[in-house]
């Protein structure tokens, strides 16, 4: 009887609650940021499919191809902020996944060591002309008569 609840069908995919919950937390993003930040199993792309088929996510731009924005249905933003509301009711700690996954994906352009550091330098002052330049002092309007 109770087996046949529409929200099994939701529910029983692994993930799909962080899904909901990710968009809710960092609105639109394209399919390769969720799978980067919640799983790449490859059964990601039919979770999706199933959160779409239920209402809780659309495509932003209204087409569902693999390359457009996906976002949460008004449907989907009432269903995260229930999710959330049940996380922090067992204990969780939304703030903290929220940072913990910014500074994850900040990790990723962080100069890990001197060698690093150095190209940066060198290609950012090559490409900008940033280099410090020996400075003549200008002459002002008052000098000239």
């Amino acid at each position: 009887m109770f087996d046949k609840l529409e929200i099994n069908d939701v529910m029983s995919e692994r993930n799909t609650a962080a899904i909901i919950i990710f968009l809710y937390m960092f609105g639109p993003q394209r399919r390769t940021e969720i799978y980067k930040a919640i799983s790449t199993n490859p059964r990601m792309p039919k979770k999706l499919e199933i959160l779409k088929e239920h209402g809780i996510i659309k495509a932003t731009d209204g087409r569902w191809d693999a390359h457009g924005p996906i976002e949460l249905s008004d449907a989907g933003t009432t269903m995260a902020k229930m999710l959330c509301q049940m996380e922090r009711l067992v204990g969780g700690n939304l703030a903290k996944y929220k940072w913990d996954y910014i500074n994850r994906t900040l990790d990723e352009f962080t100069l890990k060591n001197e060698r690093d550091k150095e190209w940066h330098e060198n290609f950012f002052h090559a490409k900008f002309d940033t280099s410090p330049k020996e400075r003549k002092p200008t002459e002002s309007a008052a000098d000239n008569p």
